[in-house]
């Protein structure tokens, strides 16, 4: 962990700044395709070290509270794989909900990533660093790790499964029928978008 003085205001906004060791490499424009219930967030937090401040200077005519099912968002696909990620402390943060904000990273991590912080003594201002590589593109869709969690659960054909939201950096897929037009849920798992690994949300 380090302490800082000077930062970037749009990305303290979103407590993320960046530290870059060596040289920036080229990156390259990667699209994907907005699905239901989509959003801005949910989408960053697909793709490892990309931002909602990234996905807006990408897609300057975005309009993140009507983004249309079907359209095309940019983003960087490469990354320098030597750039670092801080996030920077605000009021409240504790390690828990610092690395449930950032895809694919753990408590464990950001202890190896941090030696010798304090979890009780996290200040305003400090920076915690939470990734050390760049960005990588999720192998997995969202129908891929529908089928995923209909196969490795026996689902029947009639009880809809549905990419619901991310969590946690994975997607979160609904499982459930309509009973007298009623929702009844049946599970709800997580799918990790690099590897297709599930776990079930509920335990």
């Amino acid at each position: 962990m380090k302490k800082t003085t000077k930062y970037l205001a749009p990305l303290i906004a979103l407590g993320v700044s960046f530290g870059v060791t060596g040289s920036v490499s080229a990156q390259s424009d990667h699209s994907v395709e907005v699905k239901p219930e989509d959003t801005l967030w949910s989408i960053s937090q697909l793709y490892e070290g990309v931002t909602v401040d990234e996905l807006y200077e990408m897609n300057p005519n975005v309009e993140a509270f009507n983004l249309e099912v079907g359209s095309h968002l940019k983003v960087n696909a490469e990354q320098d794989s030597s750039r670092e990620v801080y996030h920077t402390v605000t009021p409240g943060s504790t390690l828990y909900s610092i690395a449930n904000l950032h895809a694919n990273v753990t408590l464990d991590e950001l202890y190896e990533l941090n030696p010798g912080i304090d979890p009780y003594d996290l200040q305003a201002g400090d920076e915690v660093k939470v990734r050390e590589t760049g960005a990588s593109e999720p192998h997995i869709s969202k129908d891929e790790a529908e089928t995923i969690v209909r196969d490795n659960y026996d689902i029947e054909e009639s009880t809809n499964v549905v990419y619901d939201n991310v969590v946690d950096g994975k997607y979160l897929v609904h499982v459930y029928n309509v009973v007298d037009n009623h929702t009844a849920t049946k599970g709800w798992y997580l799918v990790n978008p690099h590897t297709g690994e599930t776990s079930n949300y509920m335990q």
